[in-house]
């Protein structure tokens, strides 16, 4: 199937999801071509030990909403590989507040590379932290 079709399976519960995803509790809000809206709600597993979800939760949601971005563009047998990610912490976040949701939108793909941007936003609307990351699009035939 075509990586759109797969995420919008994943988020149907039709395909089993990442287990890094499970423990998260990571949910599909929206799924379109180049776009894609995630939400979670950081629980104390998720602490950084001073009551505010830790920095490495943000990552992997803000990573997780990017990587699915691009993998709606992924032609059937394609998939992406993070190369680099940066991210933009704004603000903590205490837990308890409600979930946050992220939005990962591609900014360029194509047969080699791709970029997307994510942004995480609080209950409140409040952005919390904005990330960017390149890949390398690869061919399932050359993955191993």
């Amino acid at each position: 199937v075509s990586g759109l079709e797969a995420v919008r399976r994943m988020a149907d519960s039709e395909l089993p999801i990442a287990p890094m995803a499970e423990l998260m509790d990571i949910r599909a809000l929206a799924v379109d071509p180049g776009r894609v809206v995630i939400t979670a709600r950081p629980d104390e597993l998720f602490s950084n030990g001073m009551g505010a979800a830790h920095g490495g939760y943000t990552a992997t949601l803000l990573d997780s909403a990017a990587w699915l971005a691009l993998h709606t563009r992924c032609h059937r047998g394609q998939f992406c590989s993070t190369l680099q990610l940066n991210i933009h912490y704004m603000r903590s976040f205490p837990l308890g507040t409600g979930d946050v949701t992220c939005e990962g939108t591609v900014l360029h793909f194509s047969s080699s590379t791709a970029t997307a941007e994510a942004t995480m936003i609080d209950a409140d609307g409040r952005r919390l932290a904005h990330a960017t990351t390149h890949c390398i699009v690869r061919s399932a035939a050359r993955r191993a």
